[in-house]
Protein backbone atom coordinates (compact mmCIF):
# COMPACT_ATOMS: atom_id res chain seq x y z
CA UNK A 1 0.00 0.00 0.00
CA UNK A 2 1.26 3.69 -1.00
CA UNK A 3 1.88 5.76 1.79
CA UNK A 4 -0.36 8.75 1.60
CA UNK A 5 1.02 12.59 1.89
CA UNK A 6 -0.72 15.71 2.40
CA UNK A 7 0.57 18.70 1.24
CA UNK A 8 -1.07 21.77 2.66
CA UNK A 9 -0.17 25.39 1.63
CA UNK A 10 2.96 26.79 0.60
CA UNK A 11 4.69 28.59 -2.39
CA UNK A 12 5.91 27.21 -5.78
CA UNK A 13 8.37 24.40 -3.49
CA UNK A 14 5.78 22.91 -1.98
CA UNK A 15 4.21 21.81 -5.71
CA UNK A 16 7.24 21.00 -6.57
CA UNK A 17 7.64 18.67 -3.99
CA UNK A 18 4.51 17.64 -4.13
CA UNK A 19 5.39 16.39 -7.72
CA UNK A 20 8.61 14.74 -6.62
CA UNK A 21 7.14 12.88 -3.73
CA UNK A 22 4.49 11.82 -6.11
CA UNK A 23 7.25 10.37 -8.60
CA UNK A 24 9.04 8.24 -5.56
CA UNK A 25 5.18 6.25 -5.20
CA UNK A 26 3.55 8.41 -2.49
CA UNK A 27 -0.01 9.13 -2.48
CA UNK A 28 -0.07 12.83 -2.96
CA UNK A 29 -3.04 15.25 -1.99
CA UNK A 30 -2.47 18.78 -2.04
CA UNK A 31 -4.49 21.17 -0.48
CA UNK A 32 -4.82 24.81 0.16
CA UNK A 33 -3.78 25.30 -4.23
CA UNK A 34 -5.40 28.00 -6.44
CA UNK A 35 -5.75 26.61 -9.97
CA UNK A 36 -3.02 26.79 -13.14
CA UNK A 37 -0.31 25.55 -11.03
CA UNK A 38 2.10 22.84 -12.32
CA UNK A 39 1.12 20.02 -10.60
CA UNK A 40 1.65 16.56 -12.01
CA UNK A 41 -1.14 14.33 -13.29
CA UNK A 42 -0.34 11.99 -9.99
CA UNK A 43 -1.18 14.21 -7.69
CA UNK A 44 -4.14 15.05 -6.67
CA UNK A 45 -5.61 18.52 -5.90
CA UNK A 46 -8.44 19.00 -3.26
CA UNK A 47 -10.72 21.79 -1.51
CA UNK A 48 -11.82 19.51 0.82
CA UNK A 49 -9.90 20.04 3.69
CA UNK A 50 -11.80 16.87 5.71
CA UNK A 51 -9.16 14.77 3.40
CA UNK A 52 -6.40 16.12 6.52
CA UNK A 53 -7.83 13.13 8.46
CA UNK A 54 -7.15 10.44 6.34
CA UNK A 55 -3.33 11.23 5.67
CA UNK A 56 -0.31 9.41 6.99
CA UNK A 57 1.67 12.19 6.88
CA UNK A 58 1.54 16.14 6.39
CA UNK A 59 3.51 18.09 4.47
CA UNK A 60 3.28 21.98 5.62
CA UNK A 61 5.28 24.70 4.55
CA UNK A 62 8.26 26.63 4.95
CA UNK A 63 7.09 29.39 7.47
CA UNK A 64 3.83 27.12 8.26
CA UNK A 65 1.80 29.80 9.47
CA UNK A 66 0.86 33.27 9.55
CA UNK A 67 -0.87 35.39 12.11
CA UNK A 68 -2.30 31.72 13.49
CA UNK A 69 -3.47 31.02 9.69
CA UNK A 70 -1.92 28.46 7.56
CA UNK A 71 0.91 29.94 4.99
CA UNK A 72 -1.23 29.83 1.88
CA UNK A 73 -0.13 32.26 -0.67
CA UNK A 74 -1.36 30.32 -3.72
CA UNK A 75 -4.78 30.11 -2.54
CA UNK A 76 -7.11 32.95 -2.04
CA UNK A 77 -8.79 31.11 1.13
CA UNK A 78 -7.85 30.97 4.34
CA UNK A 79 -8.00 27.97 7.06
CA UNK A 80 -6.73 28.43 10.09
CA UNK A 81 -3.56 25.95 11.35
CA UNK A 82 -5.48 24.86 14.51
CA UNK A 83 -8.20 23.46 12.08
CA UNK A 84 -5.47 21.74 9.84
CA UNK A 85 -4.33 20.24 13.60
CA UNK A 86 -7.49 19.17 15.05
CA UNK A 87 -8.61 17.33 12.28
CA UNK A 88 -5.45 14.83 11.53
CA UNK A 89 -5.49 11.64 12.78
CA UNK A 90 -3.90 10.37 16.14
CA UNK A 91 -0.61 8.46 13.99
CA UNK A 92 -0.66 11.19 11.70
CA UNK A 93 3.58 12.42 10.87
CA UNK A 94 3.84 16.20 10.49
CA UNK A 95 6.42 17.80 8.78
CA UNK A 96 7.07 22.22 8.25
CA UNK A 97 9.76 24.34 7.57
CA UNK A 98 11.29 27.11 10.43
CA UNK A 99 8.86 26.01 13.23
CA UNK A 100 8.27 28.20 15.83
CA UNK A 101 7.64 27.62 19.35
CA UNK A 102 3.94 28.83 18.97
CA UNK A 103 3.14 25.97 16.42
CA UNK A 104 5.13 23.18 18.44
CA UNK A 105 2.98 24.23 21.10
CA UNK A 106 -0.22 24.13 18.88
CA UNK A 107 0.63 20.89 17.72
CA UNK A 108 1.07 18.71 21.16
CA UNK A 109 -2.16 20.35 22.00
CA UNK A 110 -3.34 17.97 19.90
CA UNK A 111 -1.26 15.49 20.10
CA UNK A 112 1.46 15.95 17.69
CA UNK A 113 4.81 16.73 16.83
CA UNK A 114 6.04 18.71 14.01
CA UNK A 115 9.37 18.00 12.51
CA UNK A 116 11.62 20.30 11.28
CA UNK A 117 12.91 19.74 7.75
CA UNK A 118 14.82 22.79 7.83
CA UNK A 119 16.84 21.79 10.93
CA UNK A 120 18.69 19.09 8.85
CA UNK A 121 21.94 20.27 7.77
CA UNK A 122 22.01 18.98 4.08
CA UNK A 123 19.26 20.89 3.48
CA UNK A 124 20.04 23.99 5.06
CA UNK A 125 23.48 24.13 3.11
CA UNK A 126 21.65 23.27 0.18
CA UNK A 127 19.22 26.14 0.71
CA UNK A 128 22.39 28.45 1.18
CA UNK A 129 23.56 27.43 -1.89
CA UNK A 130 20.49 27.94 -3.85
CA UNK A 131 20.24 31.62 -2.29
CA UNK A 132 23.19 33.16 -3.78
CA UNK A 133 22.40 31.85 -7.18
CA UNK A 134 18.89 33.69 -6.51
CA UNK A 135 20.90 37.17 -4.98
CA UNK A 136 23.30 37.12 -7.96
CA UNK A 137 20.31 36.27 -10.30
CA UNK A 138 18.67 39.50 -9.17
CA UNK A 139 21.93 41.71 -8.90
CA UNK A 140 22.71 40.93 -12.30
CA UNK A 141 18.74 41.98 -13.72
CA UNK A 142 18.84 44.96 -11.16
CA UNK A 143 22.11 46.56 -12.28
CA UNK A 144 23.66 47.39 -15.91
CA UNK A 145 27.05 46.47 -15.15
CA UNK A 146 29.49 43.31 -15.27
CA UNK A 147 30.18 41.78 -12.06
CA UNK A 148 33.50 41.07 -13.08
CA UNK A 149 35.78 43.89 -11.46
CA UNK A 150 32.50 45.06 -9.24
CA UNK A 151 33.41 46.01 -5.65
CA UNK A 152 31.05 43.82 -3.37
CA UNK A 153 30.35 43.56 -0.05
CA UNK A 154 28.95 40.38 2.14
CA UNK A 155 27.39 41.50 5.44
CA UNK A 156 28.26 38.22 7.88
CA UNK A 157 29.85 35.36 6.94
CA UNK A 158 27.55 32.08 7.55
CA UNK A 159 26.52 29.36 5.24
CA UNK A 160 25.20 32.00 2.78
CA UNK A 161 27.68 34.53 2.69
CA UNK A 162 30.50 31.97 1.91
CA UNK A 163 28.09 30.71 -0.73
CA UNK A 164 27.94 34.09 -2.46
CA UNK A 165 31.89 34.59 -2.01
CA UNK A 166 32.69 31.70 -3.91
CA UNK A 167 30.40 32.55 -7.18
CA UNK A 168 31.08 36.07 -6.51
CA UNK A 169 34.67 35.44 -6.81
CA UNK A 170 34.19 33.13 -10.24
CA UNK A 171 32.51 36.09 -12.21
CA UNK A 172 35.85 38.12 -11.21
CA UNK A 173 34.15 39.97 -8.57
CA UNK A 174 35.89 42.47 -5.89
CA UNK A 175 34.70 41.02 -2.41
CA UNK A 176 34.85 42.48 1.16
CA UNK A 177 33.50 40.33 3.83
CA UNK A 178 32.62 42.10 6.76
CA UNK A 179 32.06 39.76 9.86
CA UNK A 180 32.33 39.84 13.70
CA UNK A 181 34.06 36.62 14.60
CA UNK A 182 37.51 36.61 13.60
CA UNK A 183 37.50 32.91 12.62
CA UNK A 184 35.39 33.76 9.82
CA UNK A 185 37.40 36.71 9.07
CA UNK A 186 40.24 34.87 8.50
CA UNK A 187 38.08 32.21 6.87
CA UNK A 188 37.11 34.83 4.54
CA UNK A 189 40.58 35.77 3.47
CA UNK A 190 41.73 32.23 2.71
CA UNK A 191 38.77 31.94 0.52
CA UNK A 192 39.57 35.01 -1.61
CA UNK A 193 38.33 37.96 -0.15
CA UNK A 194 39.02 41.29 2.07
CA UNK A 195 37.61 40.73 5.36
CA UNK A 196 36.57 43.81 7.94
CA UNK A 197 35.07 43.65 11.43
CA UNK A 198 32.18 45.89 11.36
CA UNK A 199 34.02 48.95 13.41
CA UNK A 200 35.89 49.17 10.13
CA UNK A 201 33.28 48.83 7.37
CA UNK A 202 32.91 52.47 7.21
CA UNK A 203 36.08 53.51 5.08
CA UNK A 204 34.88 50.74 2.96
CA UNK A 205 31.37 51.14 2.49
CA UNK A 206 31.89 54.27 -0.30
CA UNK A 207 33.14 52.02 -3.01
CA UNK A 208 30.74 49.94 -2.94
CA UNK A 209 28.60 49.00 -5.68
CA UNK A 210 26.77 45.91 -4.72
CA UNK A 211 25.92 45.10 -0.98
CA UNK A 212 24.73 41.65 0.32
CA UNK A 213 23.23 41.40 3.89
CA UNK A 214 23.11 38.15 5.16
CA UNK A 215 22.59 39.10 9.04
CA UNK A 216 19.18 38.83 10.65
CA UNK A 217 20.12 42.00 13.09
CA UNK A 218 21.05 45.54 12.62
CA UNK A 219 24.45 45.92 10.61
CA UNK A 220 23.55 48.81 7.85
CA UNK A 221 22.01 51.87 9.86
CA UNK A 222 21.32 55.59 8.45
CA UNK A 223 24.58 56.55 9.48
CA UNK A 224 26.03 53.61 6.89
CA UNK A 225 23.79 53.66 4.43
CA UNK A 226 24.89 57.33 3.74
CA UNK A 227 28.03 56.52 2.90
CA UNK A 228 27.32 54.68 0.10
CA UNK A 229 27.24 55.20 -3.26
CA UNK A 230 24.05 56.43 -4.57
CA UNK A 231 23.98 53.79 -7.38
CA UNK A 232 24.74 51.03 -4.81
CA UNK A 233 22.50 48.27 -4.81
CA UNK A 234 21.59 46.18 -1.61
CA UNK A 235 19.79 42.98 -1.42
CA UNK A 236 18.25 42.05 2.08
CA UNK A 237 18.66 38.16 2.50
CA UNK A 238 17.99 37.87 6.04
CA UNK A 239 14.73 36.91 7.71
CA UNK A 240 13.15 39.70 10.19
CA UNK A 241 14.20 41.65 12.37
CA UNK A 242 16.80 42.10 9.12
CA UNK A 243 20.17 43.70 8.99
CA UNK A 244 19.40 46.85 6.47
CA UNK A 245 17.51 49.58 7.70
CA UNK A 246 15.10 49.87 4.72
CA UNK A 247 13.13 52.69 5.77
CA UNK A 248 16.41 54.91 6.23
CA UNK A 249 17.71 53.62 3.06
CA UNK A 250 14.22 54.63 1.27
CA UNK A 251 14.94 58.06 3.01
CA UNK A 252 18.38 58.27 1.69
CA UNK A 253 17.04 57.56 -1.56
CA UNK A 254 18.95 53.79 -1.68
CA UNK A 255 18.40 51.00 -4.05
CA UNK A 256 17.19 48.40 -1.10
CA UNK A 257 15.42 45.31 -2.37
CA UNK A 258 14.07 42.78 -0.13
CA UNK A 259 14.99 39.41 -1.24
CA UNK A 260 14.17 37.05 1.44
CA UNK A 261 13.22 33.36 0.50
CA UNK A 262 14.97 33.36 -2.86
CA UNK A 263 14.96 29.98 -3.68
CA UNK A 264 11.11 29.93 -3.23
CA UNK A 265 10.66 32.55 -6.28
CA UNK A 266 14.35 31.86 -8.31
CA UNK A 267 14.63 27.89 -8.41
CA UNK A 268 11.77 26.44 -6.73
CA UNK A 269 11.65 23.48 -8.72
CA UNK A 270 15.40 22.76 -7.32
CA UNK A 271 14.33 24.14 -3.54
CA UNK A 272 11.49 21.71 -3.81
CA UNK A 273 12.59 18.58 -4.81
CA UNK A 274 15.66 19.10 -1.47
CA UNK A 275 12.33 19.55 0.93
CA UNK A 276 11.06 16.29 -0.84
CA UNK A 277 14.23 14.40 -0.59
CA UNK A 278 14.40 15.50 2.75
CA UNK A 279 10.87 13.61 3.60
CA UNK A 280 12.03 10.32 2.08
CA UNK A 281 14.77 10.14 3.97
CA UNK A 282 12.81 10.00 6.83
CA UNK A 283 10.59 7.94 5.41
CA UNK A 284 12.82 5.29 4.74
CA UNK A 285 14.11 6.00 8.43
CA UNK A 286 10.88 5.23 9.87
CA UNK A 287 8.33 3.76 7.41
Amino acid sequence: MRKSILVAGGDLRQVYAANHLAEAGCSVTALGFGEGLPFTSAVKQSKDWSALSEGQTLLLPLTISREHWLNTPLWKGTVALEECLRQLSPDCEIYGGNVTEQERQLAERYGHSIRDFFRVEALTAANALLTAEGAIQLAMEQQPAALWRKPCLICGYGRIGRALLGRLKSFGAEVTVAARKAEQRTRAEIEGATAVDFPQLPEFLPKQQLVFNTIPQAVLGEKELSLLSEDCLLLELASKPYGIDLAAAQKLDRKAILASGLPGKCCPQTAGQLIADTILNWRDERW
